[in-house]
């Protein structure tokens, strides 16, 4: 088992095309195919306040210049991904893509991002996004959130648009026993399979949750034992920080390059408001995280 298709969204923008030498670092890790989606937003998306109202000098203005800053991007993502392909021993395609060869292009789609992103998504293994100061724009946040939520997919958030670490040699694992957190194991597999160290965290709150099995890292660990992967286990306090700090501080302690969790147990409404697990790790992780839902 591995990833077989990797995708790695744009909104817009070539902002974070930083991220590319990564995305293909782990391409060449599992002989995948990397698709790098450009979103190029509809003309409606630049023309949010003017209304029906607005001149059409003014209309075509606007729609010519986002159109030519997506241009732009386009341009320069290429030229970005031709480097990262090229320094990663990745080959260049354009339509047919060869099965079981490291490969990647630039697929362009016009649309709504959150509709494009989700339809692009549901058919790929791993799809990648930057957290921290990418989850703080408003288009990355929403497509990110909207992938996790409606796709069934394993997401992996890279900490920053430059991030050169290692992914995956030291694994942490946040257990609660929910949906959502063995989702993220079983998509994690591949990551797991290749890791030097796994470690459980049993997390214990005080709060009972519907839905969530309080009987510990019994079952994690057995599945794992099917797999034949080492590891070990902890019981983890989360009551005087908060599950998130907790989880980023005992990460940091072992040294790990991949923390593996749910996303968004809660519904996505209460994260925004009461500030939840998720949102915290994704505006303050240091390590790359893997999540589903």
């Amino acid at each position: 088992m591995g990833y077989h298709k990797i995708l790695v969204p744009f909104t817009g923008s070539d902002r974070y095309a930083g991220m590319l030498p990564t995305a293909m670092s782990i391409g060449d890790q599992f002989n995948a195919y990397c698709e790098i989606l450009f979103i190029r937003p509809e003309p409606y998306q630049a023309l949010p306040y003017l209304g029906d109202a607005a001149p059409g000098v003014v209309v075509k203005e606007i729609v010519e210049r986002a159109n030519e800053a997506a241009d732009s991007s386009v341009k320069k993502l290429q030229s970005a991904l031709e480097k990262a392909a090229k320094d990663a021993g990745a080959q260049l395609v354009d339509q047919t893509v060869p099965a079981g060869k490291f490969c990647t292009r630039l697929v362009e789609r016009s649309g709504e991002t959150i509709e494009v992103a989700t339809r692009r998504s549901r058919l790929c293994d791993l799809v990648l996004f930057v957290g921290g100061e990418g989850h703080g724009e408003v288009a990355v946040s929403l497509a990110l959130t909207a992938v996790l939520m409606k796709t069934g997919r394993p997401v992996l958030i890279l900490p920053g648009t430059n991030y050169k670490g290692s992914i995956g040699n030291n694994i942490v694992i946040a257990w609660d026993g929910s949906i959502e957190a063995a989702n993220a194991v079983k998509g994690a597999i591949p990551f797991l399979k290749r890791a030097s160290s796994i470690k459980i965290f049993n997390v214990q709150r005080n709060i009972e949750e519907a839905g969530v099995d309080t009987g510990f890292a019994e079952a994690v660990g057995e599945y794992l034992d099917l797999l034949g992967l080492k590891h070990t286990e902890a019981i983890i306090d989360a009551e005087a920080k908060g599950v998130a700090q907790t989880l980023l501080e005992k990460a940091s302690e072992h040294e790990a390059d991949l923390l593996v969790m749910g996303g968004y147990g809660h519904s996505r409404v209460r994260e925004l408001i009461l500030g939840g697990v998720t949102q915290h790790i994704l505006n303050h992780t240091t390590i790359p995280v893997l999540l589903a839902h």
